[in-house]
């Protein structure tokens, strides 16, 4: 996502130049440190499937019925694709909104394809069987991130935890919860971590809204988080 002025895109291409490019110095054997590779991974066999557009695959998502899908998270394809395995093809679904930068794919229990749209500041809805894509713009300070859905058919939304209702349409924002990542635990209350002035996890109660945080001794940053079969 190119949001660099032209002066620092020009400093770190000049420094990429001196570290990569084609008069920068080779490594000496002793500089180049190699990971051992188990026999099982020597064994293994990789095969690469290159979509229609060339474009920045993000975040995957696989459906019920084994398709793969994925967002091309760039300006330049601005897509959401979905590849099926057994015919080994691809199709790909043009974001409306120029630039939108798509970004997290989640495929809800009822087929339909949800993803966010980072720059857009879109909830957007894909329909794999008539290809109709919808967009919901969301309110000031609403999360537009990661994508989950509850045992309700909501779907959840990170950056401030956001909740939409696919029925009524309508977006319920809670609070400052601001998070990367969202998960969901059995009686659908949002759980996510943040690093800035109170560090540590919290949980969003879904019917009151209440936010309880869980302090995380010298925790700095959390990414990715999940709830287990224990919840």
């Amino acid at each position: 996502i190119p949001e660099l002025s032209d002066d620092k895109l020009t400093d770190i291409s000049r420094s990429l130049e001196k570290v990569f490019g084609p008069d920068s110095m080779v490594p000496t054997q002793e500089q180049v440190h190699h990971v051992d590779i188990s026999d099982e991974a020597l064994r293994a066999t990789f095969r690469y499937f290159t979509p229609p557009t060339r474009n920045f695959t993000h975040s995957l998502n696989i459906a019920s019925d084994g398709k793969v899908w994925f967002t091309e998270f760039d300006y330049n394809s601005n897509r959401v694709g979905s590849f099926d395995p057994a015919k080994q093809q691809f199709q790909e679904y043009e974001s409306p909104t120029p630039k939108s930068v798509p970004h997290n794919p989640w495929v809800a229990r009822n087929g339909m394809v949800w993803f966010s749209e980072l720059k857009g500041r879109k909830l957007s809805l894909i329909d794999p069987e008539t290809g109709k894509l919808t967009e919901y713009p969301v309110p000031d300070k609403a999360g537009i991130h990661t994508v989950r859905e509850d045992s309700q058919g909501n779907i959840w939304t990170s950056g401030n935890v956001t909740r939409f209702d696919p029925r009524t349409k309508k977006f319920t924002v809670f609070g400052t919860a601001n998070t990367y990542d969202v998960a969901l635990d059995a009686q659908d209350n949002a759980w996510g971590a943040s690093g800035a002035d109170k560090p540590g996890l919290f949980r969003v109660d879904s019917k009151t809204g209440n936010i309880k945080i869980y302090p995380v001794a010298d925790m700095k940053f959390v990414r990715g988080i999940e709830v287990d079969a224990q919840q």
